[in-house]
C-alpha cells in the first residue's frame, strides 16, 4: 500500500516544482495567486450581477459596511423557487463577503417595503424561510 501511494505522489510533487524555479514554494506561491486571481474574477462577475439588481430596483444594499441586512421586493420573492431563493441567498452572501471584505457567515433578507424578515442564509446552516 506504501509503494502505491509514494508511486502516486511522487510524480505529483515531482510536477510541482516547475522547470525555471527550483524554490521549495515557488508552485505553492503560483497555486495561491492563480486562486486569488480566481477568486477576484468570480468577486467581479457577482458584482456585477448584484448590481444589476440593484440598479433595476428589485435589491437594496445594506448602507452601513457592517449591516448584512439585504432588502429584496416581496414580488420578486414571491416568484422564486425554495432552490432559487437559496441560489440567490448563497450568492448574496458570497458578494457580501466580496464587497465588504468580512468574513461573515450569515446574511438576512427583508421585505423592501414591508421591512418584514424573509429569509436567514448562513454558510453553515443554509437557508431558513420566514
Amino acid at each position: 500500500m506504501k509503494k502505491l501511494l509514494l508511486i502516486l505522489v511522487l510524480p505529483a510533487a515531482a510536477a510541482c516544482y516547475s522547470a525555471g524555479d527550483d524554490r521549495p514554494g515557488a508552485a505553492e506561491e503560483k497555486h495561491y495567486e492563480e486562486k486569488a486571481e480566481a477568486r477576484a474574477a468570480a468577486c467581479k462577475k457577482l458584482s456585477a450581477r448584484v448590481d444589476n439588481l440593484i440598479s433595476i430596483g428589485a435589491l437594496e444594499a445594506p448602507s452601513p459596511a457592517y449591516s448584512r441586512k439585504y432588502h429584496l421586493t416581496t414580488a420578486a420573492w414571491r416568484e422564486l423557487t425554495v432552490r432559487q431563493k437559496e441560489n440567490l441567498a448563497s450568492a448574496l452572501l458570497k458578494y457580501h463577503q466580496c464587497e465588504r471584505e468580512s468574513g461573515a457567515q450569515f446574511i438576512e433578507i427583508y421585505g423592501l417595503y414591508s421591512g418584514k424578515r424573509l429569509a436567514r442564509y448562513g454558510s453553515h446552516r443554509g437557508l431558513k424561510l420566514y
